[in-house]
């Protein structure tokens, strides 16, 4: 829209009252044309200009309040969409370092670098140590809220990682298994499966130990009590999640680490499995169970 060339003095006047300086008057010339200023002609027709007085300190401090208030739903909406991308990260990478080929490292942590350390087995709280005993007794279908005694049915998935690390692949496999737990009077948990394997049927026994002070696994049929070869160490301990790890050195071959977890809720029970070579994920399998 094209304005008046009379416009602008008084937009000016209008916008920026604060920049004038006593009284500001509006007169016709004998030509008709209108004009503003501070000093019409003597004798001409002038009419005085009401301007408005600039906002106080108190009024423009108000202002900057509302502003500030407007402001802030916004501020936060920002806060929170960071939070949800670093949520979103986090996932992420959690999903990265369940791909094939991942580090051991990226897992665990950087003091997990170290492949070729032995095994440090570190005692176990009174706290652990309960909650592990109630948490075994509860999967064999003994104490306070067990289930029926340790009979189980589920599928488990077999992954095993094929290619190479620029073009990782998945052989991915499903099996039915049946599963059977018990706990002895010697603080040992005895999980024995059997695996439907496309008709063929494999044994898995797995052996786990509570000594007074640490844990041990075995995943054969045979666990000797006082022998440091079944030690294990232990990375998270709850009332229904263990976590632990196994070094496996093989002589002349790569160092393996197996990472476990056995996990709990009501009427279910999950076994999950990781295999590392040298420190580089080769294999997973997850294990789904129901009473």
């Amino acid at each position: 829209m094209k304005l008046h060339k009379y416009t602008w003095p008084l937009m000016f006047i209008l916008i920026f009252p604060t920049l004038i300086i006593g009284s500001v008057y509006k007169w016709t010339d004998e030509e008709g044309k209108i004009h503003f200023g501070d000093a019409p002609p003597v004798g001409s027709s002038t009419e005085q200009i009401k301007i408005r007085p600039g906002p106080s300190e108190e009024e423009q401090q108000q202002a900057r309040e509302r502003a500030e208030q407007l402001r802030q739903p916004q501020k936060q909406k920002g806060e929170t969409s960071e939070v949800e991308s670093k949520i979103e990260q986090k996932g992420a990478r959690q999903r990265s370092v369940e791909e094939c080929f991942s580090n051991l490292a990226e897992k665990l942590g950087p003091e997990w670098t170290d492949i070729f350390e032995p095994i440090s087995p570190r005692p176990l709280t009174s706290k652990e140590h309960k909650q592990l005993s109630g948490m075994f007794r509860t999967l064999a279908g003994k104490g306070p809220g067990a289930w029926d005694p340790g009979i189980w049915d589920g599928d488990i998935e077999d992954v095993v990682c094929k290619g190479t690390d620029d073009s990782p692949r998945r052989r991915t496999r499903h099996y039915k298994v049946k599963l059977r737990t018990e706990f002895s009077l010697d603080n040992i948990l005895k999980i024995d499966a059997d695996i439907d394997k496309f008709k063929v049927e494999e044994r898995v026994t797995y052996l786990l130990l509570i000594k007074s002070d640490w844990l041990r696994f075995s995943d054969i049929d045979n666990i000797i009590q006082d022998d440091p070869m079944w030690d294990v160490e232990v990375i998270s301990i709850g009332k229904n999640l263990l976590e632990f790890m196994r070094r496996n050195p093989r002589l002349g071959g790569p160092v393996q680490h197996q990472l476990r977890s056995i996990s709990t809720s009501s009427g279910s029970f999950i076994i999950r499995e990781w295999f590392y070579s040298r420190g580089i994920l080769t294999g997973m399998r997850t294990w789904k169970l129901k009473r």
